[in-house]
């Protein structure tokens, strides 16, 4: 019986010393077999990923993504913003009350300060609610910008609606207020002043209009960033005021501000155009080499990404790579559905309507594989979408990233991780999670557990 199968021990020796060899060696198929190893490895991590995306990691082509969502308040978003100097993160609600928060030492703040100056008691009074002219969500903040005045002080300017009773009409405002922090407590150590109001004021119930209901907050822009010390750079959306429909037409008019990027000093509110041609502008940034990037909500199929350029006319209502949401109304420029001749093109549009909101550029040490790319918070979409740059600045690919939220505003954080505010009342928070293509090591394994930190903020109750 042994000398029968005798034979096959030099065939298990020969097969012992040529798997050893392919180890030591890494003859074939070492690479082979290690090749497949990983991808098996990849997937498995990715669908663990998958099946726990909102507090762990997501895998992206290029980048994981480290995720940490906290829930902050009901009610508060579709409007309002965040903004961080320092470690201090402010977030003002769609309607107005100041958040503020710790980021080194995850901590919330006691925030004893006045609403933003919506003055909501005057828009109740006004009856206009009953005549469903107005959708409340549409009346909001639109964008905040905060700066650190000395070691405790801090200056928000907040871009806003208000209300005058006096021509029973809704305006477009930036007002500023200070406020100091203590250990535990932020006051507000200054009223709101109110720097600049746009003319003319937008009439609730105007007798020629296109769109859903006669005043349309929604396409109200608001964004506010730093141009330089002195002054800040704003959008101002069209208020739904195109032209079409025999409606009044914005953005095209050189003496208002309305459908326009308009520069405003911080103290004087004196005001000057930067761009014209505007329709929605939501997203706003300007990175290390000083170009101006901006998205615009277009109208079916017209949103867009631009670099903002001085005395530039990007072409609404005139143009656009989008149609009318009704087929039978035409652009007032009469031209070829879907063209952008004779004003400036965007450097990328998207033909299924995102919603695109607030970007940044990744522009530090953190998401190295994301070097030099820009990052677009949605809304319809719900995502965000990371666009790759060739050295014209011209987008090579647009990958988008689930998250399930719509979002209304995003900001790098002093670390270069990421915060976003949600429109259902998150804060989403994204860290570096190394390589899709590695597995995570100790220093991701460690950011991973800092995340948890911000359960901190947590919400114990409903706000509003």
């Amino acid at each position: 019986m042994i000398k029968k199968y005798f034979w096959l021990i030099p065939l298990l020796l020969v097969f012992f010393i040529y798997g050893v060899s392919v180890g030591t060696y890494r003859m074939f198929p070492f690479q082979q077999i290690k090749h497949a190893k990983d991808i098996l490895d990849r997937t498995f991590e990715m669908e663990l990923s998958a099946e726990n995306i909102s507090g762990s990691t997501q895998s992206t082509i290029l980048q994981r993504l480290l995720i940490k969502k906290v829930k902050i308040g009901d009610q508060i978003g579709s409007g309002g913003g965040i903004s961080n100097s320092g470690s201090i993160l402010f977030l003002i609600t769609n309607k107005g009350s100041i958040q503020a928060f710790d980021i080194d030492k995850f901590r919330e703040f006691n925030v004893e300060s006045k609403d933003v100056p919506l003055n909501l008691e005057e828009l109740f009074n006004s009856g206009i609610f009953t005549n469903d002219d107005v959708e409340l969500i549409w009346y909001r903040v639109n964008g905040v910008y905060s700066e650190q005045v000395d070691s405790t002080t801090y200056r928000l300017f907040v871009s806003h609606n208000g209300f005058d009773s006096t021509e029973n009409c809704i305006t477009h405002n930036i007002s500023s207020t200070d406020l100091k922090l203590t250990d535990l407590t932020v006051n507000q150590v200054s009223n709101w002043n109110t720097i600049f109001t746009a003319e003319p004021c937008i009439d609730p119930n105007p007798e020629h209009y296109l769109s859903s209901h006669p005043y349309e907050g929604s396409v109200s822009g608001g964004t506010i960033i730093e141009f330089n010390e002195n002054q800040l750079l704003v959008t101002i959306g069209e208020y739904m005021r195109h032209g079409l429909n025999n409606a009044e037409a914005y953005s095209m008019d050189p003496a208002i501000p309305y459908g326009k990027m308009v520069v405003v000093d911080k103290k004087s509110g004196d005001w000057s155009i930067y761009s014209t041609g505007h329709r929605n502008p939501a997203g706003l940034f300007i990175d290390e080499s000083g170009t101006i990037w901006s998205t615009e909500n277009g109208p079916l199929g017209g949103d867009e990404l631009n670099i903002i350029k001085p005395g530039t006319n990007y072409g609404w209502p005139l143009v656009s790579l989008g149609v009318w949401y009704v087929p039978t109304y035409r652009l007032t420029g009469g031209r070829d559905y879907g063209r952008h001749t004779g004003y400036q093109k965007p450097v990328f549009s998207w033909p299924n309507s995102i919603a695109p909101a607030a970007l940044l550029r990744i522009q530090g040490d953190k998401f190295r594989y994301w070097s030099g790319d820009l990052i677009v918070g949605t809304r319809a979409n719900q995502s965000l979408r990371r666009l790759r740059l060739d050295d014209s600045l011209r987008v090579i690919y647009d990958e988008r990233i689930d998250l399930g939220h719509r979002v209304r505003d995003l900001t790098a954080l002093p670390d270069e991780s990421i915060a976003i505010f949600t429109d259902d009342g998150y804060l989403i928070f994204i860290d570096d999670g190394g390589s899709s293509f590695h597995q995570m090591g100790p220093n991701e394994h460690q950011r991973l557990r800092k995340l948890e930190n911000y359960d901190r903020f947590q919400v114990t109750s409903n706000r509003e």
